[in-house]
């Protein structure tokens, strides 16, 4: 089934395209970077269900997501947490990233390109998720 939508047009193109390119391996070798290409949350549904079902454990609190895939539960998560810091070590989510916050990300969300052991140290949280 062919993506229709602009959001679903990247991700059909990363997946397609870039993932497992040689491109893409050479950034992994020279980063150090060993996960897939596998996003768990990229609708809007399932990022408000989960970050319903964890609101009373994040109100109010600084929250660090590893993994933020394309930031899509980042900006569901910032409803309910006082600063959430979205970390993705994939670049391939750029693109995608960038077209779904222009129009959703608040200003208390924060998205940093990297491994999370690269800002240990830096950034400070109550609570730490790792969505999979």
């Amino acid at each position: 089934m062919e993506a229709t939508d602009p959001l679903g047009k990247m991700l059909e193109f990363i997946y397609n395209e870039m993932d497992g390119s040689e491109l893409f391996e050479r950034y992994s070798e020279r980063h150090g970077l060993k996960s897939a290409a596998i996003l768990t949350v990229m609708d809007d549904e399932r990022a408000d269900l989960i970050a319903s079902h964890l609101a009373p454990r994040i109100e109010g609190r600084v929250v660090v997501e590893i993994g933020g895939g394309i930031g899509i539960l980042g900006c569901h998560l910032a409803r309910f947490a006082k600063r959430v810091y979205c970390i993705e070590a994939n670049p391939m989510w750029s693109w995608v990233f960038a077209t779904a916050l222009l129009t959703n990300k608040p200003k208390n969300l924060s998205y940093l390109f990297g491994a999370a052991d690269e800002f240990v140290g830096r950034i400070r949280g109550n609570v730490a998720l790792f969505c999979t």
